[in-house]
């Protein structure tokens, strides 16, 4: 056990303790084992040509046949060769040990004094990195000519100077991404400081102080013996010389190894990155993935990983994408031959649960074996890992369920009680810091991943993704807007950071007053808990933006005023007190005119037919944006110039609502607080994967205004109705009918549920999936699910891959 916080006197009393200190194993006799786990070639095997010549020879001498004068010569050669190979051998253990002393050891030291990292599972995430990069090498003594052999194999180096110069550049890209691999974007820059130091001796002094104290720190600082201590250990004596030399610019986090050309290559400049990407004509905003740096090499990472039968965690806060790359790899990246399945945890995910969901994607191979279908390898994301609420001991029973697999290799099945060995599967997962409902994981369970940490996006990073996704989209604007798309994505940005971290951070000067006014409003209090933004927030501001028909930008007061208008959904909407809107008019204000050099007011009444006279006041709060009834119909997204046309249409809207008899009658003044909220409801409904979470008092409209926008956007409103009688059972059907209805009548739904309807916590589960994958597990039966396939097959359009298999098509169906 890992410590006794749980265990009764009774049970201490009773027990023999032995107390293992990690110090006593070290990390030298962990490292010898797994040097001896390394493939023959890497310990330069003799040349095959003269093993092979020797090989035909002694299986002459088998034969009977007389020992030749060349059959002499080759079993010298072989003792020739067993005693090369023996030196070889020593030569490159020692070359390994030498590299953990070097580099492995003081890394794991660095981190864990200066970067506050644990070094509990480094070791083993630095071989499996290792192996990892050392599978793309085809040991040519093995090499076949089967179909399966690759076409193009790569040989490693015969040469020992060679072999070893290999070695030393695979093994500090490893310590980068095993044991730097969860430090944060200050840490990286410091461990990429410290490596550079430490493997460059030929460099002048230009490294930090820190990394200058911390060298010999590193090294004198180790839990070693006194025999092992070298006390006149120096400067130089640390430094060592690469064969290869590490890349002179940016940061060893930017390149990769490339085996096949022995040299570091940049992660952009490699086949890791499509340089030929580009924006479809008709892409929809919620299907856009733009490939960064951070992307790239993440992607690869996993990939590189997961291929080799690694299990990969990617840790990182909320919005930096983890679950996007992870998914963006699994779905397009992957070879044929894998087969994704997501899964989503939340505080009341179950063990159980969790169990019917993985058994259910796997089919009987044989008695007591399940696994995917033959040929196939199954690969389950398992996204938000630290969600689920521990148990009375402090266990998480899902992942506690994981860690068997990992361990055992199956688990038990929970009818027959028999245990089920489970083959041709693999494991990623994503997770946030612990906090916010997140929870502390085992370190039992996360020894078994390789941890990489997702750092938030660097400001180039999020500027070069907006700017492409804006730039594609004012490319259909008129030249008149064209040339502000920098300044959309800088002034966006800074708005976001404004409000995020709760100063101000502007290139423009403001009065002492604002800027203590910021720090005070926005700090996220009980009384204002969801005053937190993430990156999610920042993007829908550029969906939002998208929703505008670009041929209706015209000039930059109209492009500017919606911009304007989606911060405020965005960002506005989310502040509960007078003083922060307040706060947030005056800071939009001075970034329309600091930034875009505009008239604020001009921008307010830009696209009115008629202009309120100068010393009619404007406020932000006036513009109303919708595309229901512009024109005296379902419209276009832009602004509403006619107020009285609205609200008319809204009215007609109502009378027919209530005339048809599909709901409970409403009786609703339409003033212009609830013509807002409708408007705001609406343009949620018309965004792809648009979801919205009502804040309010009873009675404040939140049902009947979002049943009316429904109407009005012609979608289908489903709720469940809550009875004493209301069973899990029933729930699940009313999931049912409303999946149905969507995905296989193709009918648009609204399903609307309320705080007052949690009945079972199972509920608040299957929501949360549904918002996560659009799923919910084990919803269907076999013989319903073979149902929805038969139905849905004629309805995939031509060409599309997923019509031809049964997973495909209940894809087609989710999305």
């Amino acid at each position: 056990v890992r410590d006794l916080a749980v265990a009764s006197p009774a049970t201490v009393s009773r027990c023999g303790m032995l107390y293992a200190e990690p110090s006593n194993v070290g990390v030298r006799a962990i490292m010898t084992s797994w040097a001896n786990t390394l493939p023959k070639w890497l310990t330069a095997r003799v040349p095959v040509a003269a093993e092979t010549n020797f090989k035909i020879k002694k299986r002459a001498a088998r034969k009977g046949q007389k020992k030749t004068k060349d059959v002499q010569e080759a079993v010298e050669m072989s003792q020739e060769a067993q005693e090369a190979q023996a030196e070889r051998e020593l030569q490159m253990s020692t070359h390994l040990s030498g590299l953990v002393e070097w580099l492995l050891i003081p890394s794991i030291t660095f981190t864990s004094l200066y970067l506050g990292q644990h070094h509990f599972c480094k070791i083993s995430e630095l071989w499996l990195v290792f192996e990892a990069c050392i599978a793309a090498f085809t040991d040519p003594a093995q090499q076949t000519d089967d179909d399966d052999a690759p076409t193009n194999p790569v040989h490693p180096p015969t040469n020992m100077d060679e072999l070893k110069t290999l070695v030393d550049s695979l093994f500090v890209f490893s310590t980068v991404w095993s044991v730097g691999a969860c430090v944060d974007g200050e840490g990286r820059d410091l461990f990429d400081a410290y490596l550079r130091f430490l493997a460059s001796p030929t460099e002048p002094e230009t490294a930090p102080q820190l990394i200058l104290d911390a060298v010999p720190n590193a090294y004198l600082g180790l839990p070693l013996d006194d025999s092992e201590r070298d006390a006149s250990i120096t400067m130089e004596g640390l430094r060592r010389k690469l064969g290869t030399p590490l890349p002179a610019k940016g940061s060893l986090y930017d390149y990769h190894f490339a085996v096949e050309s022995m040299s570091w290559t940049d992660w952009m400049d490699s086949e890791f990155y499509d340089d030929t990407f580009a924006i479809p004509e008709e892409c929809e905003f919620n299907k856009m993935v733009i490939p960064t740096i951070d992307s790239v090499r993440h992607g690869a990472l996993t990939k590189m990983l997961l291929t080799s039968n690694s299990p990969v965690l990617l840790g990182g806060p909320t919005g930096t994408s983890k679950t996007v790359i992870v998914k963006e790899l699994l779905l397009n990246g992957m070879p044929d031959n894998y087969i994704s399945i997501f899964l989503n945890f939340s505080a009341r995910t179950s063990a159980n649960h969790t169990q019917g969901i993985i058994d259910g994607k796997l089919d009987k191979r044989y008695k007591g074996v399940f696994g995917p279908p033959f040929g196939k390898n199954s690969i389950f994301f398992v996204d938000d890992l630290n969600m689920p609420l521990p148990e009375e001991y402090g266990a998480q029973p899902p992942l506690e369920l994981l860690r068997q697999w990992f361990v055992d290799g199956g688990w038990y099945d929970l009818k027959t009680k028999e245990f089920m060995n489970l083959i041709d599967i693999q494991f990623v997962a994503a997770m946030g810091p612990p906090g916010g409902g997140r929870t502390h994981v085992c370190l039992r369970t996360l020894r078994h991943f390789n941890l990489i940490s997702v750092p938030e996006l660097s400001q180039d990073s999020l500027k070069h993704i907006f700017s492409t996704i804006v730039s594609w989209y004012l490319n259909k604007c008129e030249m008149g807007v064209r040339g502000l798309c920098s300044t959309v994505v800088d002034a966006t940005i800074d708005v976001y950071n404004t409000i995020r971290t709760t100063m101000l951070y502007l290139s423009l000067s403001l009065s002492t007053p604002l800027i203590s006014s910021c720090r005070c409003h926005h700090r996220p209090t009980p009384a204002k808990s969801h005053y937190t933004f993430n990156l999610r927030d920042l993007s829908k501001v550029f969906q939002g933006l998208l929703m505008f028909n670009p041929s209706s930008l015209k000039t930059s007061d109209v492009l500017v005023q919606g911009w304007l208008h989606e911060s405020q959904r965005m960002f506005r909407d989310r502040l509960i007190a007078d003083d922060d809107r307040e706060w947030f008019d005056t800071y939009m204000q001075s970034k329309i005119e600091g930034d875009f050099k505009l008239d604020y007011r001009a921008v307010l009444t830009a696209g009115l037919a008629e202009k309120p006279a100068k010393d009619v006041p404007v406020s932000p709060s006036d513009l109303l944006f919708g595309d229901l009834f512009n024109d005296g119909a379902v419209g276009e997204y832009k602004r509403v110039t006619k107020y009285q046309t609205l609200i008319e249409g809204l009215e007609e809207s109502l009378f027919d609502y209530n005339s048809m008899g599909t709901g409970k009658r409403m009786d609703l003044v339409l003033f212009q607080f609830a013509v807002g909220h409708i408007l705001k409801i609406a343009r949620i409904l018309r965004q792809a994967e648009g979801n919205a979470l009502l804040i309010g008092l009873g009675g404040s409209g939140r049902q009947s205004l979002t049943r009316l926008a429904a109407f009005c956007m012609e979608y289908d409103v489903v709720q469940i109705e809550v009875t004493k009688a209301y069973t899990v059972a029933d729930w699940k059907q009313d999931l049912r009918d409303c999946f149905l209805k969507a995905g296989v009548q193709n009918k648009k739904v609204v399903f609307l549920f309320s705080d007052t309807q949690i009945v079972f916590p199972s509920q608040m589960e299957d929501i949360n999936n549904i918002l996560n994958t659009g799923d919910v597990p084990n919803l269907f039966a076999p013989d319903e699910t073979q149902q929805i396939v038969e139905d849905l097959q004629p309805q995939i359009p031509k060409g599309d891959t997923r019509a031809d298999t049964r997973l495909g098509v209940m894809d087609f169906f989710t999305d």
